[in-house]
């Protein structure tokens, strides 16, 4: 990676925002398929029996989890028309 040319193109800016996109695409993706696992009764059951505490934090996530999901997505459109 050539720090000086992409200093000089004035990129940088960009490049610092597809990063940003990127690191909040893998937490999207990471929060769709846990709350896809924590839906089903396997999981669920599993998550009660050893770890009650993370089924005291997620619950409040899952029963809002269309709406983060839409702030996801109105991010993720919002850079999409920027660019």
């Amino acid at each position: 990676m050539n720090y000086e040319r992409l200093r000089a193109s004035k990129q940088g800016i960009w490049f610092a925002v597809d990063l940003l996109m990127m690191a909040l695409l893998v937490v999207n993706l990471i929060l769709l398929i846990f709350d896809s696992l924590y839906a089903t009764s396997a999981v669920f059951d599993f998550l009660q029996q050893s770890a009650p505490a993370v089924i005291a934090l997620y619950a409040p996530i899952h029963a809002n989890f269309l709406f983060l999901d839409l702030c996801f997505i109105a991010v993720f459109l919002s850079e999409f028309m920027v660019r």
